[in-house]
């Protein structure tokens, strides 16, 4: 689910030109039941039902925290997982998106401008009363030669990289260039 209203982009990585969008629901919540969503999905070759955002002009968003809400519950209703991109402003729709999740993922690099946002947005998250044990940090791009470097990092984060992503820069470029995932 893409839940970023801020230039959403879930269909380039997936190849998909969807035909719906959480737009659609956004638009008039009353038509919201399982029937509809269904209808909004868009169903990838994999088998994975994808929301697009539909906000992909980089204009103001316009999903209210109670589409939001309700939306994410029929969803959670009608699934085993439901994987949401909140992109990286943390407003109320995202906040709400992020208390109904059950983990949250924090994605980030060991370059120093990346570490800093991501800083601020572990210092946001812990602020807005998300518990510690829900948040966990994921690092991408990691190489092994800089285990120091991952060490000094979650010291400034005052978090453990829950997951290391290696870096594949070649892979991971074909994959976001040919829409399909790795």
């Amino acid at each position: 689910v893409d839940v970023n209203q801020h230039g959403g982009d879930l269909p380039l990585y997936l190849d998909l030109q969807p035909n719906h969008s959480f737009r659609d629901i956004a638009t008039d919540l009353s038509r919201l039941d399982q029937a509809f969503l269904i209808r909004v999905l868009t169903k990838t070759e994999l088998g994975i039902q994808v929301l697009p955002s539909g906000y992909d002009d980089l204009s103001t968003g316009r999903l209210s925290p109670d589409c939001v809400e309700a939306t994410l519950r029929l969803l959670q209703a009608s699934f085993d997982y439901v994987i949401l991109d909140c992109g990286h402003v943390l407003d109320l729709t995202t906040k709400k998106a992020l208390e109904l999740a059950t983990l949250i993922l924090v994605t980030s690099t060991l370059m120093v401008p990346v570490v800093h946002r991501t800083k601020r947005i572990l210092e946001l998250l812990r602020g807005s009363g998300f518990p510690a044990e829900k948040i966990r940090l994921v690092m991408n791009r990691f190489l092994s030669a800089e285990q120091d470097v991952l060490k000094e990092t979650e010291e400034i984060l005052k978090q453990k990289a829950f997951w290391l992503l290696p870096n594949d820069y070649p892979s991971a470029s074909q994959a976001v260039n040919s829409g399909k995932p790795l």
